[in-house]
């Protein structure tokens, strides 16, 4: 599953191509996204923000990258496909390493309008709201003003140029702001999970199953608003368990999850291993909570 986020591209079917593309500090990379025929001939691409503009995997974070980081070559690649006479393109957005507003997106994509666009947003929030989600990206206190005034400024040239109001389009505050710049593109915006869930009937597998495993890097209260485990337990019927394994998990989330009528268990590997183990030996960690937690509910 993922929820327009890390993963996203995974979730469809489709050829695999690869191009060349500046990353957000302008270094040289190979950016993967997939093509799939449309049954009248045309072709839908598929893209996922995070491997395009998102850090690289161990790459340490910074006010100061987090800053640099340019939205611009997610807006080449949509100029790309668009070029290339595709019919439509689905973006998952999230997990993007860029706090700019989606300006560079929205200045380098140019005219879109021959292009059925959907953004796949990981977080439901409206535009300003990605100032949220600006520490994560390791933008400092200190720093939050700057990320504001560059929301303004990107707002107001939405507004200008494209005529579009992004302000309180719940979605237009994930990935920095690249889902109001791609609002600004002529994008419908909905939530990533729910665009992967009707592609694999998620419902369907959800009602019959025993147990519902799902899980998350940091669980905290971002975790239910549009993300997958928030997702999952809507899909998931009251009566079947379900599994949240997760990296680490904030008190407060977890004491809203016990107040639920219903069977949630949070399988920490932090807690359960220790943060060296949880972050040097992720899958097997992952790997023996999962078994040791199913066993447990199902005898």
């Amino acid at each position: 599953m993922s929820d327009g986020g890390e993963g996203f591209l995974d979730a469809w079917s489709g050829s695999l191509h690869e191009i060349t593309l500046p990353d957000p500090w302008g270094v040289p990379q190979r950016v993967p996204y997939r093509l799939r025929a449309l049954p009248d001939g045309g072709v839908a691409a598929f893209v996922e923000a995070a491997s395009v503009i998102g850090y690289r995997p161990g790459q340490q974070r910074s006010s100061a990258s987090a800053l640099e980081a340019s939205s611009a070559p997610l807006g080449t690649l949509l100029a790309h496909l668009a070029e290339q006479g595709v019919r439509s393109i689905t973006c998952g957005v999230g997990g993007t390493a860029t706090s700019d507003g989606g300006l560079g997106c929205f200045d380098a994509a140019g005219d879109l309008s021959d292009v059925q666009l959907l953004a796949a947003v990981d977080v439901l929030l409206p535009y300003r709201g990605a100032l949220d989600f600006a520490p994560q990206k390791g933008i400092d206190a200190s720093d939050l003003d700057e990320v504001a005034r560059r929301l303004t400024f990107a707002s107001h040239h939405f507004a200008t140029v494209a005529h579009v109001d992004v302000e309180q389009v719940a979605g237009a505050g994930s990935g920095g702001g690249v889902g109001g710049a791609l609002l600004a593109l002529g994008a419908t915006v909905d939530s990533g999970f729910s665009v992967v869930a009707r592609e694999h009937d998620v419902g369907d597998a959800a009602a019959r199953a025993a147990v519902v495993i799902t899980g998350e890097g940091r669980l905290d209260a971002s975790s239910l608003q549009g993300k997958v485990v928030g997702g999952i337990l809507a899909a998931t019927p009251a009566a079947t368990p379900v599994v949240i394994v997760c990296g680490s998990a904030d008190r407060r989330t977890i004491r809203e999850l016990s107040d639920l009528d219903r069977r949630i268990v949070v399988a920490d590997c932090t807690e359960s291993f220790g943060a060296s183990a949880a972050y040097n030996r992720t899958r097997s960690c992952v790997r023996d909570l999962i078994v040791e937690t199913v066993q447990q509910l199902t005898g």
